[in-house]
């Protein structure tokens, strides 16, 4: 197993404590994964057994990811909340070919209540992404697993998945009980302080639930940029960025709020033949992942997809204000720059006009 990397105070306190109940509140850029992966490495340090050990991502390239950084420990289940649901039936003898074929994939959590000898004992359980789980699959971790220790990591403020049932309350809500033990985590390690300024006064209108109190520890100077919709215009700057040598395409991302202004604007990308690539985080594997992010091509992502990635320049498109769940996907959307934000508004003139914000 790899050597246990350097922490700070806040991480090393999160992946040392020893409370049975505990929420994680981790901002943006915090250093959440790494936690988590410490804090794997710290239990496995402590005697606990790997096969008492479970790690909950959102996604398999994240699973992939964290188990590297290990050294894919031994007996230890890192992946999806699906991936162990269906590991803990498979192992029960339970067929689940039928919910798989189906892609109902919270149906597996049916099949675990009308089988629940099929669940094992857990010590340690760690969720990542927590805000984003629903009530049917925080009562399969919590009430079903019942395990011993658990520590939720998440963040209320990214919470992007409420059309999908995600429940970030319930995090907000444990957070209260007198048995449960809160860490926060507010380092901010990639954002430039002016761009995480832009983004703490777009969620603390949500209230004081939301309020972001990360501290900016980049040393860059950034700048945001508030541009009205022009697709010639906004490849045009790009392609003046790069032309004279301040940076690659691959420092540049796109994303929008929709697939189709997605493909709009790599229609006008292709147009200037601009090197552009797009995909969808499920498509891909860790290491396919990996590949994607050192083509040097500016990345056109759905601000869904961009969650968990990061870049020097950020362009984004469509931006909705309308309630609680847009503007936590705007949070999303601003915490992905770390120098340059680009904030692309809706305008009502046919032909807007061109604004050039390379300089």
């Amino acid at each position: 197993m790899s050597e246990m990397v350097e922490l700070t105070e806040q991480q090393r306190a999160i992946v040392e404590a020893t409370e049975p109940r505990i929420v994680v509140v981790a901002t943006a850029a915090a250093g959440k994964t790494r936690c988590i992966t410490e804090r794997v490495r710290w239990l496995l340090k402590q005697g606990i057994p790997g096969e008492e050990i479970v790690t909950i991502t959102f996604t398999n390239a994240a699973a992939e990811e964290i188990s590297e950084r290990l050294g894919n420990p031994k007996g230890v289940f890192i992946g999806t909340i699906h991936s162990l649901a269906n590991t803990y039936l498979r192992i029960g003898g339970v067929d689940t070919s039928k919910v798989l074929n189906d892609e109902k994939f919270d149906d597996l959590f049916k099949l675990i209540k009308k089988n629940p000898e099929c669940v094992q004992h857990v010590t340690h359980l760690i969720v990542d992404e927590a805000q984003d789980s629903n009530p049917r699959q925080f009562e399969f971790l919590l009430d079903m697993i019942a395990p011993d220790n658990y520590m939720l990591m998440g963040d209320h403020r990214q919470s992007i998945y409420r059309f999908n049932g995600a429940t970030p309350e319930y995090i907000l809500n444990l957070m209260e009980s007198p048995e449960v033990t809160t860490y926060e985590l507010t380092e901010n390690y990639r954002n430039a302080p002016e761009i995480l300024q832009y983004a703490k006064n777009g969620i603390r209108t949500l209230g004081r639930d939301y309020e972001d109190y990360s501290i900016p520890m980049s040393k860059f100077h950034g700048r945001v940029v508030d541009v009205p919709y022009s697709g010639e215009g906004i490849v045009t700057t790009i392609e003046r960025y790069v032309n004279r040598g301040d940076c690659d395409y691959k420092d540049w991302f796109i994303l929008t709020r929709t697939n189709a202004e997605l493909d709009a604007i790599m229609q006008v990308l292709n147009r200037h033949k601009v090197p552009a690539d797009t995909f969808k985080r499920a498509q891909l594997d860790n290491k396919g992942l990996k590949e994607k992010m050192r083509e040097n091509t500016v990345k056109v992502l759905t601000i869904h997809t961009a969650k968990g990635l990061e870049a020097d320049n950020v362009v984004v498109i469509g931006a909705r204000y309308r309630d609680i769940e847009e503007k936590c996907v705007n949070y999303v959307a601003a915490t992905r720059a770390r120098k340059l934000l680009v904030w692309v508004y809706k305008t009502n003139t046919r032909k807007p006009k061109t604004e050039y914000w390379g300089g």
